[in-house]
C-alpha cells in the first residue's frame, strides 16, 4: 500500500495518449509558424483588378518623380522646371509657371489609359500597309519629354481619331501604337500664358511686416506690430488693420487677367514708367522687398489696369478697382475706433467735469463710487459705458498736429474721461494706477453736430458725432445703483400715503399683520398694500435723471405728485428712520417717475411701480344691497 498523498500510478496506455497528444501540438505550432514565415517573406500578390488597371496604363510613370516637362511642336518649345517645389517656365520665357497647370498635364499622363494598342505586326496584316504616318506619328504634332530622376521618357502625340474623341501616341523607344482618350494629351496643347501663373505673388497678408504706397507727392508707409497696424508715414497715427488687411490681401491674390507683353520699352505705353501708384512690401521672415507699379487704364479697356512687379519684364492688365483703392487717401486706411481697451484690465475710471469730478474702482470685481462719495455702482452700466466708449466712430480727422488747443474748446478740455489699470505691485496708495486711455473732450459744433475730442497721447484732434458724447455718462447719477431701495418687510413699522390733501397711515400690530392706524378710517386693501411692501424690497429704476430742481419736479409730474410715501424702519437697535419718496407722470403720460427726497434723485419707473405706489390703500366701501319694497295692498271691488 502506497503512502498516504501519493499519486497513484499512470496507467501505460494512459501515459502513451499524452504523449501523441503533445507531439500532435507541437507540429501543428511549428506548422503554424512555417506558414506564417511563408506568408510573411512571400510578396503580395496584385489583385486582379490591380493587374487590369495596370495593364490599361501605357507606362509606369509618378508625378511626384518628374523635374521637367518639355512641349515641342511646330509652333512652340516649351520647357517647365521644378525647383525648390515650385514650377518655372524655362523657355521662351523665365516666369513663374502655374503649378496648378503642371500637375494637371502630370496627373493626365500618369492615369492616361489605352483603349487599344497596334503592335507593327498588326500594321501589315490582312494585306494592310500602315505606317506612322498615318498615324500621324512620322512628324508628331506633339512630343513631350519627362525628366524623371536620371532619364528622361518621351511621348509622341499624333492625329486623332474620326470621330475626334481619341488621339495616337506613341512612347519614346517603342514601337507600339496606343490610342488613349483625347483628354489625356489635350492640356499639352496649350498657349504658353495658360501655362504662366496668374497670380503676381507668392506670399500671404501674414508676411507683410511693412509696405508703402507713392502716388505723384503722396508718400504712405505703414508698417505692423505683432497683429496691429500703424501709419508711419506722413504721420504717426493707427491704421484700421481690417482694412489695411483687406487691401494688402488684394495685392497678395492678385492675379493678372491678360499677359499684355514682355516687351520693357513698352513701360512708357502703358504708363509704367512715371506710375500712378508705387506699392513696395517688405516681407517678415524674408529679407525680400517686392514692388508693384501700377499704370494706366487700358486704350481698349477702362476697366483694366496696366501693372508690373518691378524688376520683371512681364506687362499684365488687373481690374482697375485695384487702383482706385490703391490711389484712396490716408483717412481712408486710418482706424475710426477709439484703441480698444478690454473692460477686465479697467480698475478705475475718472469723469473729471468743470463742476465735479466723480472717481469709480472696482473691489472684487464690483464697481463703486468712491468721490465725490461713496455708493454702489451699477455692475451692468458701467460695462455698457464702456462698451459706448469702445464702439464710438471718429466722424472726422479736424487735425492733426494740435498746435491750436483753444479753437476746439481743449485748453482746458469741458470734460475728460480717464481709464486706468490695476496698481502695480508694491505700489503706494498715493501712487495711481497706470494710464489706459484719456479722452478729452473740447467744444461742440452744432452745425456739424460735432463734438471735438483728443486722446491725451495722440496729437490728432478727432470730431464724434455729437450723440456719442450726450450717451456718455455725464457724473455719479449715470453710473450709481439703479437699486434705489433694500427695504426688508420686518424692518417697516409704519407707512403712510398722501393724495392731495388726504392721507392713509397703515402700522405693524403686535401680532405682525398690517392694519390701518387709529387715524385712519376704513378698510385696508391688504392685498395692493403687501404687493406695495414687496416692490421696495429691491426697488431697481430704469433710468436715474439726476438731482431734482424744480424745473426738473415739473418736466417730470412731481410738482403735483400722484402720490408721496413715507416709510418708517425701525432698526434692531431700537432707532428709526424714514424714506420718503414721490411718483409722478410727464405730461406726455408715456413716463413715470419717482423722487428720492431722502437724496434729492429723480428717477425713472416702470409703470407697475408706479402703479403699487400710487394705488389706493383703502377699500372703497361697498354699497348697502336696496331694501325689497312691500308689495301694495290689494284693492277690494
Amino acid at each position: 500500500m502506497g503512502a498516504v498523498g501519493a499519486h497513484p500510478p499512470v496507467p501505460p496506455q494512459m501515459e502513451i495518449g499524452n504523449m501523441k497528444i503533445n507531439t500532435t501540438l507541437f507540429m501543428l505550432v511549428a506548422a503554424l509558424a512555417v506558414a506564417g514565415g511563408f506568408l510573411y517573406l512571400k510578396p503580395r500578390v496584385p489583385t486582379t483588378e490591380e493587374r487590369e488597371e495596370k495593364n490599361k496604363k501605357i507606362w509606369d510613370l509618378k508625378t511626384s518623380d518628374v523635374t521637367e516637362i518639355g512641349i515641342k511642336g511646330a509652333d512652340r518649345d516649351f520647357l517647365f522646371e521644378k525647383k525648390d517645389g515650385k514650377w518655372e517656365i524655362r523657355k521662351p520665357l523665365q516666369v513663374r509657371a502655374s503649378s496648378n497647370e503642371m500637375e494637371s498635364i502630370l496627373s493626365g499622363l500618369e492615369y492616361m489609359e489605352r483603349r487599344r494598342t497596334l503592335a507593327p505586326r498588326d500594321l501589315q496584316a490582312d494585306d494592310r500597309r500602315l505606317s506612322l504616318e498615318d498615324f500621324g506619328l512620322a512628324k508628331p504634332r506633339l512630343v513631350a519629354s519627362l525628366k524623371v530622376k536620371d532619364k528622361t521618357v518621351t511621348l509622341s502625340v499624333g492625329k486623332e481619331t474620326r470621330q475626334g474623341d481619341g488621339v495616337y501616341v506613341q512612347v519614346g523607344g517603342g514601337a507600339n501604337i496606343h490610342l488613349v482618350g483625347k483628354d489625356a494629351t489635350s492640356r499639352l496643347d496649350k498657349k504658353l500664358e495658360d501655362y504662366r501663373e496668374k497670380g503676381l505673388f507668392d506670399f500671404s497678408v501674414a508676411d507683410i511686416a511693412r509696405f508703402e504706397i507713392k502716388g505723384g507727392s503722396k508718400l504712405l508707409e505703414f508698417s505692423r506690430t505683432n497683429s496691429l497696424w500703424r501709419v508711419v508715414q506722413p504721420l504717426s497715427a493707427r491704421a484700421d488693420t481690417s482694412k489695411t488687411e483687406d487691401f494688402l490681401r488684394q495685392i497678395s491674390s492678385l492675379k493678372a487677367e491678360n499677359f499684355l507683353t514682355e516687351d520693357p520699352a513698352a513701360g512708357k505705353e502703358y504708363g509704367l514708367e512715371d506710375p500712378v501708384s508705387e506699392i513696395t512690401l517688405k516681407l517678415a521672415k524674408q529679407d525680400a522687398t517686392h514692388t508693384l507699379l501700377v499704370g494706366a487704364k487700358l486704350k481698349n479697356d477702362d476697366k483694366k489696369v496696366a501693372v508690373k512687379v518691378k524688376g520683371q519684364n512681364s506687362i499684365m492688365s488687373v481690374p482697375a478697382t485695384f487702383a482706385a483703392d490703391a490711389a484712396k487717401p490716408l483717412n481712408d486706411f486710418r482706424d475710426r475706433r477709439l484703441p480698444a481697451v478690454t473692460e477686465a484690465d479697467v480698475n478705475e475710471i475718472e469723469i473729471r467735469n468743470k463742476q465735479v469730478s466723480t472717481l469709480l474702482r472696482r473691489d472684487n470685481e464690483k464697481w463703486k463710487i468712491v468721490q465725490p462719495e461713496q455708493i454702489g455702482a451699477d455692475d451692468e452700466l458701467v460695462k455698457k459705458f464702456l462698451g459706448k466708449l469702445g464702439s464710438m466712430n471718429i466722424k472726422e480727422f479736424a487735425t492733426d498736429v494740435a498746435t491750436d488747443l483753444d479753437k476746439f474748446g481743449l485748453k482746458p478740455p469741458s470734460c475728460s474721461l480717464i481709464l486706468r489699470g490695476r496698481e502695480a505691485a508694491g505700489a503706494t496708495n498715493a501712487a495711481p494706477a497706470a494710464v489706459l486711455q484719456q479722452l478729452d473732450f473740447g467744444r461742440v459744433d452744432a452745425a456739424k453736430k460735432l463734438a471735438y475730442a483728443r486722446l491725451a497721447d495722440e496729437s490728432s484732434i478727432y470730431g464724434f458725432d455729437i450723440n456719442d458724447l450726450n450717451n456718455l455718462p455725464k457724473g455719479v447719477s449715470d453710473l450709481r445703483s439703479r437699486t434705489f431701495f433694500e427695504i426688508k418687510k420686518d424692518h417697516v413699522a409704519s407707512c403712510v400715503q398722501k393724495k392731495g390733501k388726504s392721507s392713509v397711515a397703515v402700522e405693524i400690530s403686535p401680532e405682525k399683520k398690517w392694519r390701518l392706524a387709529a387715524n385712519t378710517s376704513g378698510v385696508l386693501d391688504e392685498k395692493g398694500f403687501e404687493k406695495f411692501i414687496e416692490c421696495l424690497g429691491g426697488f431697481k429704476v430704469e433710468k436715474v435723471m439726476g438731482t431734482a430742481l424744480n424745473t426738473t419736479a415739473r418736466q417730470y409730474g412731481l410738482d403735483n405728485p400722484a402720490a408721496t410715501v413715507v416709510v418708517t424702519l425701525s432698526g434692531t437697535d431700537g432707532r428709526t428712520e424714514s424714506v420718503e419718496f414721490s411718483v409722478g407722470r410727464e405730461k406726455t403720460q408715456k413716463r413715470c417717475y419717482l423722487l428720492w427726497k431722502n437724496k434729492l434723485l429723480v428717477a425713472e419707473i416702470t409703470e407697475d411701480q408706479f402703479q403699487a405706489i400710487s394705488k389706493d390703500w383703502v377699500m372703497a366701501a361697498k354699497p348697502a344691497p336696496a331694501r325689497a319694497s312691500a308689495p301694495a295692498p290689494a284693492q277690494k271691488k
